[in-house]
């Protein structure tokens, strides 16, 4: 039998991990321009308590 990973198994109806969620926020901002080049990104104390 294959091992599974999180990943490999069906999340339909169920919100992603906290650090996947973190991670999309990061790179959205990045790539929508929020986060301007250069800029330094929030401490893990902001983002824990943002999220």
């Amino acid at each position: 039998m294959a091992r599974t990973t999180p990943h490999d198994q069906s999340t339909t109806g169920t919100r992603p991990p906290l650090y996947r969620r973190v991670a999309d926020q990061l790179l959205t901002g990045l790539r929508d321009g929020t986060v301007p080049p250069g800029e330094r990104l929030p401490g893990e104390r902001r983002l824990a308590e943002h999220f």
